[in-house]
């Protein structure tokens, strides 16, 4: 099904001749040339600024390094498996320099320029740490929580970190990768409960988009509820965020560049009943995509199309023409308006047509694109607890309230997703009934469920003839 949701600045930018201005946080490096170094004469310093952009303000010290920038044929991102040497070409923008003060890069050129210039930079490169934040809030799940205990945690990436403040603990092992802006989250933590020598505790696994916050963990009802959110994001060593360091310059400054996020499809309505739609693709796949097309071997052998007006607010210029690869798979475009090309170094694919050929885009490129592991959000019913937990399918997920056996409680799931993603097996491997904040009984089973769909697990009928259903259900978290 297609998902309507907004275009992200990045998508909106436009790749034609017309030059924008990107800034980039490098905390640890520093272009001022040594007086014996060998590229002394590539970079100078400045007495103004070398257009005007809010980068900039009056006293900075700035460092012109335009002519310090190599980029190498084939980082537009279709030959970086080769093992042969490639010489090193000048970059082609207007101009890149360092602000001293800033600590930043700031460079003006072509959308291409902009993404070459950030690979000569070794951005993507720059050593960072994973810090989670963990927020509990308080309060009926319809209702705006209240915080009331918060915490983050910063650790080097894929390293187990350990926090004990207050009765709250928490251990966490994030897993950043870099190139996807995903980050995985092996969390278990545990703070003090109401009653008296318990706490509550959870443990599960689960993914981020870096910078998303995302609900983890919840169970109650009312003002006994409790709310468990989780945020990850990669920083530089200085404490920046990845989204915070690297930028563009809008209408009104600098906003933070975004990459849509890997393995989404963007999609907003046109005119006349076609729709538009953006997807990220890594051009290794796309490559593979295009070779069971006659004598094509690569994107490169496909010829170049200039983006339609229909796609002015996202792109502009010369794409890759990305139709005929597309009719191979059951796409037909052949009707006026249609369109499909890709750009090499976003590597992006946009596509116009109309929306029963969306949907089927929008399954191909989850076929050939890059496939992140479902993300599940159980969850019961009030009248069985509340309860709910967000985990990866495959992995084991736990809510748990210690104490002696009256006041333990447990809910421990499971959640296998099925191949078509709208199935999963649901191991229920344990489940407190529970009623205020007590238990009144205890279920386990494994059943099959829709994405989405509420199922009734189990249903009981007390000696006054009032009926407690058992309902689970999976969604987002």
């Amino acid at each position: 099904m297609l998902r309507w949701i907004a275009a992200s600045l990045l998508a909106c930018t436009a790749i034609s001749a017309a030059a924008y201005t990107a800034a980039w946080k490098l905390p640890g490096k520093n272009f001022v040339p040594d007086p014996l170094h060998s590229e002394q004469g590539l970079i100078r310093q400045l007495d103004s600024p070398p257009g005007e952009s809010k980068f900039f303000q009056p006293g900075d010290e700035l460092w012109d390094i335009t002519r310090s920038l190599k980029v190498q044929p084939g980082e537009e991102g279709v030959d970086l498996f080769q093992d042969k040497a490639r010489e090193e070409l000048p970059w082609q923008g207007e101009w890149a320099v360092w602000n001293a003060r800033s600590g930043m890069v700031v460079a003006r050129g072509a959308w291409n320029d902009l993404f070459l210039a950030e690979t000569a930079l070794g951005f993507r490169d720059l050593p960072h740490n994973v810090r989670v934040t963990l927020e509990l809030e308080s309060g009926a799940a319809d209702q705006k929580g209240v915080v009331t205990r918060s915490l983050s945690l910063a650790s080097l990436n894929d390293t187990a970190a350990e926090i004990r403040i207050d009765g709250f603990h928490a251990k966490l092992e994030p897993v950043a990768y870099m190139s996807d802006r995903v980050i995985d989250l092996r969390l278990s933590c545990a703070w003090p409960a109401a009653h008296q020598d318990s706490e509550w505790r959870v443990d599960t696994v689960s993914f981020f988009h870096d910078g998303e916050r995302q609900r983890i963990a919840r169970h109650g009802t009312g003002n006994a509820a409790w709310t468990l959110f989780s945020t990850a994001a990669s920083e530089l060593i200085d404490g920046t965020t990845l989204r915070e360091a690297r930028l563009l310059e809008g209408p009104e400054g600098p906003v933070m560049w975004l990459d849509p996020q890997f393995g989404g499809f963007t999609v907003k309505r046109l005119p006349g009943g076609l729709v538009a739609g953006l997807a990220p693709m890594p051009s290794s796949l796309m490559n593979s995509f295009t070779s069971s097309i006659g004598d094509a071997e690569d994107l490169r052998s496909l010829p170049d199309v200039e983006a339609p007006e229909t796609l002015a607010e996202w792109v502009h210029g010369h794409l890759i023409d990305f139709r005929e690869p597309l009719r191979q798979h059951g796409v037909s475009l052949n009707y006026p308006g249609a369109f499909a090309g890709y750009h090499l170094l976003s590597q992006y694919l946009y596509i116009v047509a109309s929306p029963p050929e969306m949907d089927i885009c929008e399954q191909l490129t989850a076929i050939i694109g890059p496939c992140l592991p479902a993300r599940i959000w159980t969850e019961t019913n009030a009248e069985a607890g509340a309860w709910g937990i967000a985990c990866m399918s495959g992995e084991k997920a736990m809510i748990e309230r210690t104490g002696n056996e009256r006041e333990a409680l447990r809910f421990a799931i499971e959640p296998v997703a099925g191949g078509d993603g709208q199935i999963f097996d649901i191991h229920l491997v344990a489940f407190d009934i529970v009623s205020g904040t007590s238990s009144r009984g205890k279920a386990a089973s494994r059943i099959l469920v829709q994405w989405n769909v509420p199922q009734p697990i189990a249903t009981y009928r007390d000696a006054g003839g009032k009926e407690l259903p058992i309902i689970v259900t999976v969604r987002a978290p």
